[in-house]
């Protein structure tokens, strides 16, 4: 059993601990086809954004937003490990805005293709020895115990965030009503996406209407109430500004 030192254990405790109606972490997931505009909503949704990325193409969306663009600073996706080491150093702003300023909101882009491309790379690495035993993570071990394995630390370091809102994108994978952004055969996208959905308080689906209308349907976690909040959102937005002031809304509940 290992023993902390008293400077540490305060040090933490001074951190982490918080009033039992105070919202432990902010996680909003939006799915939709490509090139509906998640990145641009997304990016609406803090006053300085980190943009963590695979898509660089994506991004560029926002060139044509340059009132979103100024507040935006785009790091390129490189694998999970990476990922869930930097979002300590954002929550801690000892990784900030070209400006100075601390990032609010952290939005990975896009989830989905992050997870393939891990798998893609696993995969493509072969079989890897390790003292006479195969590497946890080889072509032989299922994709779906990689991926869920690959995105635990990632999410747990979301989960300790109490400062930034994290808003997690993916293309449209509806799954069924138990695992939405998967779909209902166990792969890799399903199992890591039962990890995430645990740490999701609010979802959303972004889709064109019979109009032609960009139409946003959330579906908090919960009977129409987001987790650990009771804020109640309406359950279908028309414009981005209507979800954007909810959102702000929501991350300022802090009783029921």
């Amino acid at each position: 059993m290992p023993n902390y030192p008293d400077d540490a254990l305060l040090k933490w405790l001074e951190k982490k601990s918080r009033k039992p109606d105070q919202i432990a972490s902010k996680v909003v997931a939006i799915f939709s086809e490509a090139g509906v505009g998640k990145t641009i909503l997304a990016c609406k949704l803090g006053r300085r954004v980190c943009l963590i990325t695979n898509e660089m193409n994506g991004s560029s969306s926002l060139a044509n937003h340059p009132d979103i663009k100024e507040n935006v600073r785009v790091v390129p996706f490189r694998d999970w490990d990476f990922t869930a080491q930097i979002i300590p150093l954002i929550e801690d702003e000892k990784f900030v805005h070209y400006d100075g300023e601390p990032f609010d909101v952290i939005v990975l882009d896009t989830v989905s293709g992050m997870l393939t491309e891990e798998i893609q790379a696993i995969v493509k690495a072969g079989v890897t020895p390790d003292k006479g035993r195969l590497s946890a993570e080889t072509p032989s071990q299922p994709d779906y115990l990689v991926s869920e394995q690959r995105i635990i630390p990632v999410m747990s370091a979301i989960s300790n965030l109490t400062r930034c809102t994290v808003v997690l994108l993916s293309h449209q994978r509806l799954g069924d009503k138990l695992t939405p952004g998967a779909n209902t055969r166990m792969d890799g996208h399903a199992a890591a996406f039962k990890v995430i959905n645990k740490y999701v308080s609010v979802m959303a689906y972004l889709k064109m209407d019979n109009e032609n209308r960009r139409v946003l349907q959330v579906m908090p976690n919960g009977n129409g109430v987001a987790v650990k909040t009771r804020y109640h959102f309406p359950s279908v937005f028309v414009t981005d500004d209507e979800f954007v002031a909810h959102i702000e809304k929501w991350k300022g509940v802090t009783s029921v």
